[in-house]
């Protein structure tokens, strides 16, 4: 598994779509970067022009369209080959959607592949080392599964798919009744410049402070949607005050397996203790750079349960709490207070 320093990247955009500029696809790679962003999926197209790698790294996948042209264009085959090393060496999602081609093709490089890779030969001779690269990024992509377009269905069928299994990969979104954000944007930035999101700062704990009904949630909500994207992991976990129930045992360790689910995927994971949930989330976590959110936290034993320290989390992580007291010294040191910020 990839270290923390190779896969922190600080995110810019979620997806990463690349497709032949000359394929059967064209149309329908416009259709799905359309409905990415319809989707509030950010989204950025391959464009010959850029340093693909730079801009790669900045996204938190990778979707590759792949058509009977495709194997056609050389760059296309490179940046296959580097979209391979990156999952292989960073574990960076991929997406892979085979349209209107049979992955088999893809995977064995028959027909259309065959003659396009034996054109490739021809050019840069039959032991070439790069056609070799080609070839086995070929085989590997198909080995990642993927969404298969055929001609005899509808295409918004699979449009549909693939925005649902793409948002299932990305930190989930929090629901927001926002309809008029008048002055969130000017409090985001001023928040925004508090946390410094930079991936390589120190982790970072703090906390809104304020009276009830003062808009403490709606912040933190927008907040989170607004850079979620940027982190490795992220959960916003709300109403903690109302779902742990006065401290109960077991309803802290409900929460401690939520925001497992949230950030890891894990559905099937065991807590019987508080501590034990500690260090699970101890263990998944602190390699990864986190964007948690801790809604209506009102005791210390909350917090111990779900963020017990800096140490919990990777460089770059951001840890926010929404609280109406400040109850120690310490939380005077790590907070602001929301009627302060002007």
């Amino acid at each position: 598994m990839a270290n923390y320093e190779e896969t922190s990247s600080n995110f810019t955009h979620d997806v990463f779509l690349i497709s032949s500029p000359n394929g059967n696809s064209k149309t329908f790679t416009d259709y799905i970067y359309q409905a990415l962003l319809d989707s509030k999926i950010t989204t950025v197209r391959y464009s010959s022009d850029e340093d693909i790698t730079t801009t790669m790294e900045k996204c938190r996948i990778s979707m590759v369209v792949l058509c009977e042209n495709y194997a056609y264009s050389t760059k296309c085959l490179d940046e296959l080959v580097k979209i391979i090393d990156s999952y292989d060496t960073k574990r960076k999602e991929v997406c892979v959607i085979f349209y209107k081609v049979e992955p088999s093709d893809v995977w064995f490089q028959k027909n259309c592949y065959e003659r396009s890779l034996i054109e490739h030969e021809k050019s840069l001779g039959r032991d070439s080392e790069t056609v070799k690269g080609w070839r086995m990024a070929l085989s590997r992509i198909c080995d990642l599964g993927g969404q298969h377009c055929k001609e005899d269905k509808y295409e918004s069928g699979y449009l549909r798919k693939i925005v649902k299994d793409t948002s299932a990969k990305l930190p989930p979104p929090v629901p927001s009744e926002i309809k008029h954000p008048i002055g969130l944007d000017s409090r985001f930035e001023q928040l925004k410049s508090l946390i410094d999101i930079e991936p390589n700062n120190p982790v970072c704990m703090l906390g809104i402070y304020g009276e009830a009904g003062i808009g403490k949630t709606t912040l933190a909500s927008y907040l989170y949607n607004k850079i979620r994207h940027q982190f490795e992991v992220a959960s916003f976990l709300t109403n903690i005050r109302e779902k742990s129930n006065n401290n109960n045992i077991i309803d802290l360790k409900d929460l401690q397996r939520t925001l497992l689910y949230e950030t890891v995927k894990e559905t099937q994971t065991v807590v019987e203790t508080t501590f034990e949930g500690h260090s699970q989330i101890k263990d998944k976590l602190r390699h990864k750079r986190v964007l948690l959110i801790l809604d209506d936290v009102n005791s210390i034993e909350q917090l111990k349960a779900l963020a017990g320290g800096c140490d919990w989390f990777g460089s770059g992580s951001r840890i926010i709490t929404t609280r109406v007291e400040i109850e120690t010294e310490l939380d005077k040191h790590h907070a602001i207070v929301l009627g302060n910020i002007k």
